[in-house]
């Protein structure tokens, strides 16, 4: 049974972690490589973005997250904060409100939505099964995969 108080703490602790990771990306912003350089995008987007963001998770969900029930509100709360607060708002307050009707603001964010999702459930299954390092490598190149893509479109 899951319990409401549980499942709340769970989402904040996931919106926390998103947070934590936007203030700490914004102490430490490192220049996007070419990307016509896969030498150097490939080992950018597994290390700095998806071992990074996947750790943070990994952290959180060894803490926190008693898999299955749990890990899906943690999974959404970093999902929600991260996709729709982190990079919605600033995109929303560069291009104007006239995007709220665009396709492209739900659909990217909803996709990343979904992603994050997944690979909180991935990490925790993981954990489950005693193998938290190969879910985390995982997660990590699913990730990276997924951002290495929608990079070099």
């Amino acid at each position: 049974m899951i319990k409401k108080k549980r499942a709340i703490i769970s989402f904040g602790v996931g919106a926390m972690g998103a947070i934590f990771l936007s203030v700490f990306s914004l102490f430490f912003k490192s220049p996007l490589p070419d990307p016509k350089n896969l030498l150097i995008v490939i080992p950018f987007f597994i290390f700095a973005v998806g071992f990074v963001e996947e750790g943070i998770k990994f952290l959180l969900v060894k803490r926190w997250g008693e898999f299955p029930y749990y890990c899906l509100f943690l999974g959404l709360g970093y999902a929600f904060f991260e996709q729709y607060v982190r990079n919605g708002i600033p995109y929303i307050i560069d291009n104007g409100f006239k995007v709220l009707f665009s396709t492209y603001f739900w659909i990217k964010p909803s996709f990343g939505f979904f992603m994050q999702i997944v690979l909180t459930f991935i990490l925790a299954y993981f954990i489950k099964k005693n193998k938290s390092f190969f879910g985390l490598t995982i997660a990590t190149l699913i990730h990276a995969y997924f951002d290495i893509l929608i990079y070099i479109r």
